[in-house]
């Protein structure tokens, strides 16, 4: 690799083996290493040359750029294969960790069947949310345990003395839930409101989820 430098000994251009010629606009920067030069420049990625004129093949860095908002959905609903775009699933994300308050109650009360069912939510959904991937095995678990928790609980509240107020939040929640899908999915590359709205309607379900825990744990359950 020939170099030309100028009077102040800054690089004007660096010339490679194959002739190929690197103006001094476009290098981003240069490190010197034991065996070669290492350039970086605006139009490549970083191009390693041995003493010996080898190229040697530079793979490029393992960074997931999927999961991107500004994309939208593609073509299977997804945001790259991502249910929603990181900045709206940290908000889910957080709030998960509400269960932590109705899980805690039904266990001071004593009612452990409750607890552990509000627990094992909760960690199904931190779990989740953390990453959340559509076509995962951690969504599947979230989902079943979800469906088949609240089928327990509203057996529970049948004979409960809140058992109305628990029906009622529970059902709050299920018409939040395809409106969060609606939302996402009626402009799906145009209108970036729509994912906030989806996520917001998201996030109603897991608070009509801890009133309707508090609704049920607040009066007598047999």
């Amino acid at each position: 690799m020939d170099t030309n430098y100028n009077i102040d000994n800054t690089v004007l251009f660096l010339k490679t083996d194959d002739n190929k010629i690197i103006n001094q606009a476009d290098i981003k920067w240069v490190k010197k290493m034991d065996e070669c030069l290492e350039v970086y420049t605006i139009h490549s990625e970083p191009v390693f040359r041995r003493k010996d004129h080898a190229s040697v093949e530079i793979p490029k860095p393992k960074i997931d750029h999927r999961w991107d908002a500004t994309k939208g959905l593609d073509s299977n609903g997804t945001y790259s294969g991502f249910s929603l775009p990181p900045h709206q699933s940290c908000y889910i994300w957080g709030i998960s960790w509400a269960l932590v308050l109705p899980g805690s109650y039904a266990f001071y009360l004593g009612h452990s069947d409750i607890s552990l069912i509000i627990f094992i939510g909760f960690a199904n959904s931190v779990n989740y949310w953390r990453y959340p991937l559509k076509n995962s095995w951690r969504r599947y678990v979230d989902i079943s345990h979800v469906l088949s928790s609240l089928c327990y609980l509203c057996f529970l509240s049948w004979s409960a003395e809140n058992g109305i107020y628990f029906y009622l939040f529970s059902l709050i929640g299920c018409i939040c839930y395809p409106l969060s899908t609606y939302c996402r999915l009626k402009y799906p590359r145009t209108s970036f409101h729509s994912i906030w709205l989806s996520t917001i309607f998201h996030m109603l379900v897991h608070v009509c989820a801890n009133l309707a825990n508090f609704a049920l744990l607040l009066g007598k359950v047999a």
